[in-house]
């Protein structure tokens, strides 16, 4: 199977019982699996991705859309506003059961979709990748943006912007930031 019945897939706001404490672990569970394969060879040591108590704060701040299937949650994208033209996403991730069936693409359709509700022009990506190498799962994923229409802007050092966690690093790495031009 290479793609999903639209009826199957629901993205979705964060709703009350998603602050349930269960449902939180498992969010933060699935985001941390994922990026734990993902970023290997990135992070020293047990590195995780998403805390509870972060994770709590995006929830409530209504900054995540969710894909379920049935009662099932398969995937998630964190949103953000950053000024009055631009919005951003990340922390993607597709539960690993459910990958090659169109559900990361559909989250990020619905992330643009919910920029151009907020009156944003520019949707923007940033992806961690290591600075003297060659990650398989960041190729793939710029190749793949670079598709859905995203153009690399800038590339900035990741230990500069972000000093604090530059000691979890286990190599030398950048962020590569995107722009996508948003249709109304």
């Amino acid at each position: 199977m290479t793609s999903i019945n639209e009826a199957k897939v629901r993205i979705r706001l964060p709703q009350p019982a998603d602050l349930h404490p269960k449902n939180v672990s498992y969010l933060c569970q699935l985001v941390n699996q994922v990026y734990k394969g993902a970023e290997a060879g990135i992070w020293k040591g047990n590195a995780e991705r998403i805390n509870v108590q972060a994770m709590t704060k995006i929830l409530q701040n209504q900054a995540l859309l969710i894909a379920q299937m049935g009662i099932k949650i398969v995937g998630c994208i964190n949103v953000n506003l950053f000024n009055e033209n631009l919005a951003g996403f990340g922390m993607l991730v597709t539960d690993p059961e459910y990958r090659g069936l169109g559900i990361g693409k559909k989250l990020i359709q619905a992330a643009e979709a919910w920029a151009v509700s907020k009156g944003r022009v520019i949707m923007r990506l940033e992806i961690l990748a290591p600075r003297n190498w060659v990650d398989s799962n960041k190729e793939f994923l710029r190749i793949w943006y670079t598709k859905m229409g995203y153009i690399l802007q800038s590339t900035e050092d990741f230990g500069r912007l972000y000093p604090e966690k530059s000691a979890d690093l286990a190599t030398t790495c950048d962020f590569a930031i995107y722009h996508k031009i948003l249709e109304k």
